[in-house]
């Protein structure tokens, strides 16, 4: 059985309620009071003999009461608790030493019931740790009603994720309890999970949970296993910058922590570095080390029959399957218009998108708006000229009343609002929620002469 390792130490990057959540090592959860920033995740994962170890560190500074992170998992933990002191430290010493050092010394569906069904609970110093089992939309539901923010890429992520194994571990940090227990800022709190799993594997695509597309996702990443192993990335952005038999030193240093004694005797050390833009971060890592078996395509979050693997034949760009993609089509026929007179126009919202961002109307229309949202967050629906669109860019309002054009739609509900098209323009249709304009959640109205 091949054992592996993973630390990925994230950039430092600030939460802030409103803003993008930061693209941590481990996951992405913003609590409502997030005026807390941490400054540096970091995370190891140790496969050996049917278990895997998850080992993460929260490094925070600032002030506010509550923060939080969720961690996609393989697999339903037996145990969660206090990690190593030094452990993480050491691994990112190793490739990258002090300039005085002379160097080198679950299931596989989602859930489908209708809650998250809570397996563990535990404190660690501040951090309260709920382990999760259920669906996208039900560990989604969970988080809101636990006082959490989700980004509006937060739905399509956990559903991404849930597909594979429906098993999270949200870890909530106190600010309340830190003090209380004397830490300060720039401590850090490591964490360990006992998971016995078949089928490990990297969560890279949690890094980039509510960033901009833009926005570049760094991070380095550590893989110890038996032998020299395969690689296989969903997508491009990884380099294999080292590949070498771990070092006794290293492997005595990771074994003499606290709680690490675990740690096998002899290892292979892969080194890869991440680095791309947040909107190209759709996959995960996968890996193998028995000699002609290529890793999965599902473990690297690649549906199975749109790619191909590329090996490369020494260190460099890590292994990915390129998705096969098809020709364009013909541009798409203009949209046919409706009314004048009442109409009913219906729009389905899921993944914080309007599965609709065409309309066409006929001065005179007024239609009845059927918004069904399947998100486990709240949307909006904004209907008028783009005067309206500016006001609520830069308003405040959380919630909607029943007027004329303006609905709120909560988790997994149906809204409706009326709108009358009395003149010939060009409308727009939109969720005004923090981030979610930004995201895409916005469709043009068309207002046609009438005949």
């Amino acid at each position: 059985m091949g054992r592996r390792m993973l630390v990925a130490p994230a950039l430092a990057l600030p939460i802030a309620v409103w803003g993008a959540a930061p693209a941590w090592a481990c996951g992405g959860l913003v609590g409502e009071n997030g005026t807390i920033e941490l400054l540096r995740t970091t995370t190891l994962a140790a496969y050996s003999e049917g278990v895997e170890r998850y080992v993460t560190a929260f490094e925070f500074t600032g002030e506010g009461k509550e923060v939080g992170s969720i961690v996609p998992l393989p697999d339903v933990p037996t145990k969660v608790e206090r990690g190593g002191d030094w452990t993480l430290q050491r691994l990112t010493q190793e490739v990258a030493p002090p300039l005085e050092a002379d160097g080198a010394a679950v299931a596989a569906e989602a859930l489908a019931a209708d809650e998250a069904r809570v397996i563990l609970e535990t404190q660690i110093d501040a951090l309260d740790i709920t382990v999760l089992e259920g669906g996208g939309d039900a560990v989604g539901e969970w988080a809101l009603e636990n006082g959490f923010f989700l980004t509006p890429d937060a739905p399509e992520v956990l559903d991404y994720y849930a597909e594979r194994s429906p098993v999270f571990m949200a870890a909530r940090f106190d600010a309340q309890r830190a003090r209380e227990l004397g830490q300060g800022v720039g401590d850090s709190t490591p964490i360990m999970a006992t998971i016995p799993t078949d089928d490990p594997w990297v969560p890279l695509r949690i890094l980039g949970l509510g960033l901009d597309a833009g926005q570049r996702v760094e991070a380095d990443v550590f893989l110890l296993t038996e032998d020299e192993p395969e690689l296989l990335a969903g997508g491009p952005g990884l380099t294999l910058d080292r590949s070498e038999p771990a070092s006794d030193l290293l492997l005595f240093d990771l074994r003499s922590d606290e709680r690490m004694g675990w740690v096998p005797q002899d290892m292979w050390l892969s080194y890869l570095k991440l680095d791309t833009p947040a909107g190209e971060l759709d996959y995960d890592l996968a890996a193998s080390q028995t000699a002609g078996v290529t890793p999965s395509l599902v473990d690297a979050g690649v549906p199975e029959p749109q790619a191909v693997p590329v090996r490369p034949s020494e260190p460099g760009p890590a292994l990915w399957p390129w998705a096969a993609g098809g020709a364009a089509g013909a541009d798409d026929p203009a949209v046919p218009a409706i009314g004048p007179g009442d109409v009913t126009v219906e729009l389905r919202a899921e993944y914080s998108l309007f599965e609709t961002t065409e309309i066409a109307v006929v001065e005179g229309t007024r239609a009845r708006f059927v918004l069904d949202n399947q998100d486990p967050i709240n949307h909006e629906l904004i209907v008028g000229p783009p005067e309206v669109h500016a006001r609520h860019a830069t308003g405040t309002e959380a919630e909607h009343p029943s007027v004329p054009g303006e609905v709120s739609v909560g988790p997994n509900e149906v809204g409706v609002t009326t709108y009358r098209f009395d003149e010939p323009g060009t409308f727009e249709f939109a969720c005004h929620l923090p981030g979610h304009y930004e995201h895409g959640m916005h469709g043009v109205i068309e207002v046609l002469p009438a005949p």
